[in-house]
């Protein structure tokens, strides 16, 4: 491309001088006529007209997202330019165009990088034809601009995903929340890396330096499930929407956590309704899971276990009290059936008798409901506590028997576990018989030694609180498209929450 403009500039001077001294041009093949159309206008690169074309499309384009808003500044700011010259593009336009290409190949559509602007300009450069549609300044005003603009998207979409999931999953529902300042229900509390201004400094200063190649090396995915997921997208014969769900689930596993992954962690993969426990050996343990149901969904989190809590008491939610306890104040009944105890905050009592208590005084929040310990309770025997923003935990459940459906969307958004006891021995990082023998007896299951045999006979021994020897990873993920636990092989789930329609909606939007 550099060569064509080359010989156009010659070309141009050696008119100029051969028509005032009336001498043969040296190029044979060209006649006066061919010459005298690159004098024309249409023809001459003016830094003024190219100017206004960017101004006109950066003003019409409307960003929104970031990485386009940051692009729009940077015209509106700067007057140099990233892509042309006087002499029209140069082999960064080919480097960044196969990019492109390949990015296609992970699904991600050509719209996105304004492929076919870009490719309907470097046609007009290539043919050289301006017949009355338009000039060579407004081909590479428009070029400058979507290069850069596709150049940034792509940049930002390799090292931080092509869509903030924050943004997505946080406004796809209206909360119900005690805090009325609060109208979006939390849904993705991952800590993610987010692109800041420095990263938008560093990708343009790269590709002005001559090293856009060692950049794009440096940001590129590597994590193990990108590449088994990218594997996926290849595979021929793929049907329509497993092409889809390994598109989505890809972008995904872009997004990166800022948690570290360990050795010892737990991860529940929400549409597979499944939990997996590694410990400090490598070891695995898998389990069913209920979880939130699509009124009450569980959020995507990360966060770590800093105890296991034995016959804890249900401290109801206010969303909940508001949703479905206040509109039964004053039936005592309804409570004693539940096993629900009533606390006054300012006095931290029992409230004895609830009848003289209305919805309103229940709704308030000045008083704490909350279901009694043991057989019954909803939380069942153990709670595995962690610190988050939505009050989700893994504990046991009172309805072993849902275990046994294929669905498992029952509860107001925690995790509900199969195996609570096994999941806590296999986390204890010494396996002390005598130990695990205290959990039993809080648990009134049979003890295993003969010093739990005398703490059962005494009445005494039973555990209230298990402490971790550390802080134990806890990952809520959401993967309709995900390794089987050992191999390379994927195996796809239901999309239960449907959050594939809403990243695939935004995936294809340009």
């Amino acid at each position: 491309m550099r060569r064509l403009f080359e010989v156009l500039f010659i070309m141009i001077l050696t008119l100029s001088s051969c028509s005032e001294k009336h001498e043969e041009h040296p190029f044979k093949d060209i006649t006066y006529d061919d010459l005298a159309k690159f004098r024309n206008a249409d023809y001459i690169i003016s830094p003024r007209r190219v100017n206004a074309v960017i101004d006109s499309i950066r003003t019409a384009e409307r960003d929104t997202d970031y990485i386009d808003i940051m692009t729009n500044r940077y015209y509106a700011e700067h007057g140099s330019y990233l892509w042309i010259d006087h002499w029209g593009i140069d082999a960064r336009t080919d480097t960044l165009i196969s990019w492109l290409q390949e990015a296609q190949k992970g699904g991600i559509p050509s719209g996105k990088f304004r492929m076919d602007k870009i490719e309907k300009n470097l046609r007009q450069l290539q043919t050289g034809d301006y017949s009355g549609r338009q000039t060579i300044s407004q081909t590479l005003g428009s070029l400058e601009y979507y290069l850069t603009k596709s150049y940034m998207r792509y940049c930002r979409g390799e090292r931080f995903g092509y869509i903030n999931p924050k943004k997505i999953y946080n406004r796809l529902e209206h909360q119900e929340a005690d805090d009325e300042n609060s109208p979006y229900k939390l849904l993705f509390d991952i800590p993610i890396d987010m692109i800041d201004e420095a990263f938008i400094t560093q990708a343009r200063q790269s590709q002005q330096n001559g090293q856009m190649q060692s950049f794009r090396e440096s940001i590129l995915p590597t994590s193990e499930l990108y590449h088994i997921l990218y594997k996926e997208l290849q595979q021929p014969g793929l049907t329509t929407e497993k092409r889809k769900k390994a598109f989505v689930n890809l972008e995904r596993s872009r997004w990166r956590q800022k948690q570290k992954k360990e050795r010892k962690e737990v991860v529940v993969n929400l549409p597979s309704q499944q939990l997996q426990a590694t410990n400090s050996k490598g070891d695995t343990l898998s389990m069913k899971v209920c979880i939130g149901s699509s009124a009450h969904k569980t959020p995507l989190l990360t966060s770590h276990i800093t105890h296991l809590e034995l016959n804890p008491y249900w401290i109801i939610p206010l969303s909940i009290v508001k949703r479905e306890v206040a509109s039964h104040a004053g039936d005592e009944e309804y409570f004693e059936q539940r096993r629900y105890e009533i606390i006054d905050k300012q006095n931290g009592e029992i409230v004895e008798s609830g009848e003289h208590l209305t919805e309103r005084m229940l709704a308030s929040g000045r008083y704490t409901v909350r279901q009694k310990k043991g057989e019954g309770n909803s939380l069942g025997r153990m709670i595995f506590r962690l610190p988050n923003n939505s009050a989700i935990y893994l504990h046991d459940t009172n309805n072993p028997a849902a275990f046994r459906r294929t669905s498992r969307l029952l509860s107001h958004g925690c995790v509900r576990l199969e195996r609570p006891f096994e999941l806590a021995v296999f986390l204890l990082e010494e396996k002390d018989e005598e130990y695990i023998d205290r959990i039993r007896l809080a648990l009134d299951l049979p003890p295993q030694t003969d010093q739990g045999k005398k703490w059962k006979e005494k009445d005494e021994g039973a555990l209230s609180r298990c402490n971790f020897k550390e802080e134990i990873p806890v990952s809520l993920i959401y993967y309709t498209c995900y390794p089987t636990s050992g191999d390379r092989n994927v195996t796809y789930y239901t999309d239960v929450y449907h959050y594939d329609d809403a990243i695939w909606k935004h995936l294809n939007q340009n």
